[in-house]
């Protein structure tokens, strides 16, 4: 348990293999916070914690920033990855962040509820998680928050297959609203069949700002609906991602290749974050290139210069004089 009286930073840490199963009540078991001031987690990686709910993080604090971690392997009966608690308006940023294979009862990803409009998930990835029953991948409750250039693939709800449980990718509540942009949300699955799956990639609304790919929309009247501005939308397409891998950067991504639907498939404009500003770099920080792809990863971006004058871009020639230069 972390408690905060003021803001408070975690940096470059590693919070792995605790458990809050023998405390009552089981909350948040690798982190805690509770807090009245902001909190940032940089750098970080949250993975192999157990709790009843937040086995990741169970957060009740006013502002919470993630940028450039990892959450992965966390389990819990609810909200396993992150768990944002009602018991005050939070504003959530999510960014250049890695959120992965996370088990839950339901809410296997992030579980959100009372963020406020300014909360946001941008250049970031949510994959791979699986819950028993409902909400594989984002859900949220209650609140609101934009998702801008990112990939949402490869949740699992229903994961036993027993026609209990909905919304592999995304559950947006009545009561809720989730902006989308620029992103992917596509490739996810629902193991309930009626006959078909219900809802494997979104349940609920989805608002667009459109240049969204999204796959399935789901059985007809149950599932998802598409509200907004549609422009440069593409639905039930495959946006052919390669698996979850380290492709440079501080957090593993979704890449894909040349012939993915998702080259060029953003804002020609550019990609921009939830307050419309440009976001010249993809989740790995490295920089785009030509028209914005849609989701967290672009194809074609060049990995940022290592040294202020190039060095790195030289042949070897350049680095045998430049070595020799320095030898006594």
């Amino acid at each position: 348990m972390v408690f905060a009286g003021s803001s408070m930073t975690i940096r470059d840490s590693a919070i792995a293999q605790n458990s809050s199963q023998s405390q009552q009540p089981s909350l948040g078991g690798g982190l805690f916070i509770a807090s009245l001031g902001s909190v940032s987690i940089l750098g970080s990686t949250i993975t192999g914690n157990d709790a009843e709910t937040g086995g990741g993080i169970h957060a009740n604090v006013p502002e919470l920033s993630i940028e450039d971690s990892s959450i992965t392997m966390n389990s819990a009966e609810d909200g396993a990855g992150l768990y944002v608690d009602p018991s005050s308006t939070t504003t959530l940023s999510i960014l250049r962040t890695t959120i992965s294979s996370n088990t839950a009862g339901d809410f296997a990803g992030v579980y959100l509820e009372g963020t406020d409009a300014a909360s946001s998930i941008v250049n970031s990835t949510i994959s791979g998680n699986q819950a028993t029953n409902h909400g594989g991948g984002l859900v949220v409750e209650t609140g609101q928050i934009t998702v801008a250039s990112s990939t949402i693939t490869n949740n699992t709800a229903d994961s036993d297959s027993d026609n209990f449980g909905n919304g592999g990718g995304i559950i947006v509540e009545s009561t809720a609203r989730l902006t989308l942009k620029n992103s992917i949300v596509s490739g996810n699955v629902d193991g309930s069949s009626l006959p078909s799956p219900i809802a494997p990639d979104c349940s609920g609304t989805l608002e667009s700002r459109g240049y969204n790919l999204i796959g399935f929309l789901g059985a007809p009247l149950v599932s998802c609906t598409v509200s907004g501005d549609i422009t440069g939308n593409v639905y039930g397409a495959d946006a052919a991602l390669l698996p979850l891998a380290d492709n440079g950067g501080p957090t593993w991504t979704h890449a894909f290749d040349g012939a993915s639907l998702a080259v060029n498939a953003g804002n020609p404009a550019g990609c921009t974050d939830a307050d419309g500003l440009p976001l010249p770099t993809d989740q790995r920080t490295w920089i785009r290139q030509d028209a914005c792809d849609a989701g967290a990863y672009e194809y074609g971006a060049l990995a940022p210069a290592l040294f202020s004058d190039g060095f790195e871009s030289g042949d070897t020639t350049e680095w045998s004089s430049a070595v020799g230069a320095r030898s006594p």
